[in-house]
């Protein structure tokens, strides 16, 4: 640095003059990602699993961690910038999928999959029909332990998937590991009786067509393991499962006969008795006293055919307009209460008090994936994932 004054000692003005010396602060960060950020991220975004990655994990995920040794975004101060970071995500998403997440993205997908060795497919099919898509995805290793299961636990699960679809889970517990395992998910934008009549032949094929041998039931085929299925209080979905069971019944091999789909799904059928309780507690939002809803709460607990019969009378009687809709829903679904009462159910005693009451091993695999995955997922990634 130099310094320049004037000779005369009056004049106190100064010239300052810089060398070639450093910047005195550092420059502002880039506002772009360059070709070098944006090949670093790429490789995050693969790492963190593609199709399947969120933009969280692509910027601070242990995998980029691994890769970067910090942050993306501490290492490139573009991506600081959320939308940017969520922006490039998207772009490496449909650069893996070019017809998209969604439908047309699936059938692509799975015309892929196809393409791999059976044991290692894991869309197992694709159904479409006027107004309803249905995807069944099964992994082949989990798909043989579906013959060992004594119940399977089924519902919807609606917080996974962003938009119209929602997942179908298929779950039960597992004596060997001591824990609630996902066997199946299939995924339908429709909770029709086609749809679940879709979802339910669906699921029943794609095991069969995995493991090559068919889904066996104690009651219908005497040689299974499969005791029963518990679902939560979805009219179509018991329903169309009530007429499957009418297409597996051999009378002359499960000594049933039944002319009524909803009569002979009792047989292999609970309905959840938390969503019962549930259903019942609520009816104190609408007027019912606590003594309303504790008799309520006893119904599944009645033993005496007369005791059931003054139930239904007292439901059907009760001055509380909101305890006769609840009866009336019940009696347009006549598998309902029978299927919470096993003194009611022709379901076997032993079956029944050693197959669970709920179907917990569903809801509690709901709260490990959306875990594990997060949730509001394009369909292609929550499948992918």
């Amino acid at each position: 640095m130099s310094i320049w004054v004037p000779l005369d000692d009056t004049d106190l003005h100064a010239v300052v003059l810089l060398g070639a010396q450093p910047h005195n602060h550092p420059p502002f960060p880039a506002l772009k990602p360059n070709a070098e950020a944006k090949e670093a991220a790429a490789q995050c975004f693969l790492a963190a699993g593609g199709v399947t990655a969120k933009p969280s994990s692509v910027d601070t995920g242990p995998t980029t961690l691994a890769l970067l040794g910090q942050p993306l975004s501490g290492k490139f101060p573009a991506f600081r910038d959320k939308r940017k970071l969520r922006d490039f995500v998207q772009s490496q998403r449909l650069e893996e999928a070019p017809l998209g997440l969604e439908w047309l993205g699936i059938i692509n997908a799975a015309e892929e999959d196809g393409r791999l060795p059976a044991n290692e497919q894991y869309i197992r099919a694709t159904i479409s029909q006027p107004g309803i898509h249905v995807v069944v995805t099964m992994n082949p290793v989990l798909a043989e332990l579906i013959h060992k299961c004594r119940f399977l636990a089924c519902d919807f699960t609606f917080k996974r998937v962003h938009g119209h679809f929602n997942e179908w889970e298929v779950a039960s517990f597992l004596d060997g590991i001591n824990e609630n395992i996902s066997l199946a998910r299939l995924y339908s934008d429709s909770n029709s009786l086609e749809a679940f009549r879709l979802i339910w032949d669906g699921f029943f094929r794609a095991v069969e067509s995995t493991t090559r041998h068919s889904l066996q039931f104690k009651v219908f085929h005497k040689n299974g393991n499969l005791c029963a299925i518990i679902c939560d209080a979805e009219a179509a979905q018991a329903q169309a499962l009530g007429k499957y069971f009418m297409k597996i019944n051999r009378p002359t091999v499960s000594g049933i006969e039944e002319a009524l789909p909803e009569r002979l799904l009792l047989y292999a059928f609970k309905s959840c008795l938390f969503h019962f309780n549930q259903n019942a507690h609520g009816l104190s939002k609408r007027g019912a006293t606590a003594e309303d809803v504790n008799r309520i709460l006893s119904y599944p607990s009645m033993k005496d055919p007369e005791e059931r019969r003054y139930f239904r009378a007292w439901c059907k009687e009760h001055p509380l307009e909101a305890i006769k809709a609840w009866y009336r829903n019940k009696l347009g679904l006549p598998w309902y209460l029978p299927s919470v009462n096993p003194y009611e159910s022709p379901m076997e005693r032993s079956i029944w008090i050693t197959t669970p009451f709920t179907s917990n091993s569903s809801e509690s695999s709901h709260v490990n994936s959306n875990r594990n995955t997060g949730t509001n997922l394009p369909l292609l990634s929550a499948i992918s994932w």
